[in-house]
């Protein structure tokens, strides 16, 4: 069977509060997010479900990050880096860091504004798209 592009529904809830997005998988926060900082947390479980859950809120919400194993080991590719999850089963991602252009499925990558925060996306980066802010790289 395929993977989803939106994530799944068993056991899985998806809650904004706040400013911030959460996929909670059975009692785990497994993707916490908001304009500045993507967290991702196995809560001790790296299962291939909770890692299927991982990549598929990165593909419904354009995070643009990608995890998977290697020798056991559970790393992200993010930003063209392999990093890997701290060993209590966590990892934290600047989203302002992120300087790629597309998201692992080749969507457009929604990032925070330098200048207003906001989520936007330029082909190259180097524009805001909301029309307030008058951000020009």
């Amino acid at each position: 069977m395929g993977q989803q592009q939106k994530v799944g529904r068993v056991a899985t809830n998806v809650y904004k509060e706040d400013g911030s997005t959460r996929v909670i998988y059975h009692e785990t926060k497994v993707v916490q997010f908001d304009n500045d900082l993507i967290v991702l947390n196995t809560g001790g479980w790296k299962t291939p479900t909770t890692k299927t859950r991982m990549n598929q809120a990165a593909s419904q919400f354009n995070l643009g990050y990608r995890v998977y194993q290697e020798n056991f080991e559970w790393f992200v590719r993010w930003n063209g880096e392999s990093l890997p999850f701290d060993e209590d089963g966590t990892i934290e991602l600047e989203r302002a860091a992120y300087s790629g252009t597309f998201a692992w499925d080749g969507e457009p990558a929604y990032i925070p504004c330098p200048e207003c925060g906001e989520l936007t996306w330029s082909v190259k980066l180097s524009q805001c798209q909301r029309q307030s802010c008058r951000f020009i790289d």
